[in-house]
């Protein structure tokens, strides 16, 4: 049997990666030295920038005990926190915004790729409450840990060394699960 030797592949058949230059090994060994990801398994993985992240790889959620992938796999459940967080936040925006003061227009210029009337940014916020409020409905079936511990972990930037409690951790996984299969239907 010959081989046949790519350039261009590692012997496993994966692209290879160029050679690193002497600056980007010390930014990256600085950033591998970051709380977050020392001693994990995947240190590099973009996802090790939120709290839930991390917890979706090193607790491997996303798979059962023979590590078949259940449902949409880990994504599915990483998927479903960024798009709360989207949502929540959109709707942190359409509650802390007012409606403009009567008279007229602000003398500052606005800076926008186009302009938006009143009628839409109203139309915008009333759509991301009631999307939000829609979604707040997963935690009406689940325990209110399940709740708190989406607050905790999903929604609140924590620090890095940040390590929640046990049941926090275990009603993340809860709530994760609950709103991937309400944004899969």
């Amino acid at each position: 049997m010959t081989t046949i030797a790519i350039r261009h592949r590692e012997p496993n058949g994966r692209p290879q990666r160029k050679a690193l230059t002497a600056e980007q090994r010390t930014t990256m060994s600085v950033a591998m030295n970051q709380p977050h990801r020392k001693g994990a398994t995947f240190p590099d993985h973009e996802w090790r920038g939120e709290l839930f992240g991390r917890l979706i790889l090193d607790n491997a959620w996303g798979f059962d005990l023979k590590g078949n992938m259940i449902g949409g796999g880990p994504k599915a459940l990483y998927e479903a926190g960024k798009r709360f967080k989207r949502e929540y936040k959109a709707w942190q925006k359409a509650v802390a915004s007012k409606p403009p003061l009567e008279g007229p227009p602000p003398a500052a210029p606005v800076f926008s790729r186009r302009q938006r009337t009143e009628e839409q940014i109203a139309e915008d916020h009333a759509k991301a409450r009631e999307q939000y409020h829609r979604t707040m409905q997963v935690f009406r079936f689940l325990p209110d840990r399940c709740h708190a511990a989406a607050v905790e972990c999903i929604l609140e930037h924590q620090a890095e060394e940040h390590g929640p409690s046990f049941g926090a951790v275990e009603s993340t996984y809860d709530a994760l699960v609950a709103l991937a299969e309400w944004y899969g239907r």
